[in-house]
């Protein structure tokens, strides 16, 4: 069986809740295609990362850093294929 990896911090954090891009769309107050922008790394998520953790249960500055980081790298070491797909979302 070939496991999915999520190299996204933020679709990681989603799926690992359970949470459709709907539902984040829905809590954020956004529309689920301002959602996905967010999250494929095509729009700033800096306005709601207060709201992105709380959804998350973490701090702000943890949403895209700290332990998600480091099970996601536990997670590819651990992978025998080491296929990934990465988006990088810009620093303010």
């Amino acid at each position: 069986m070939i496991q999915h990896m999520q190299a996204n911090p933020l679709k990681k954090r989603r799926m690992d809740l359970g949470l459709t891009q709907k539902h984040m769309s829905e809590k954020l107050g956004i529309t689920q295609s301002h959602y996905s922008k967010i999250e494929n790394g095509e729009y700033d998520p800096s306005k709601h990362l207060i709201r992105l953790a709380k959804i998350f249960g973490c701090k702000p500055n943890d949403v895209f850093n700290g332990q998600i980081l480091i099970d996601m790298e536990k997670n590819f070491i651990d992978n025998p294929i080491k296929e990934t797909q990465c988006i990088y979302h810009k620093r303010n």
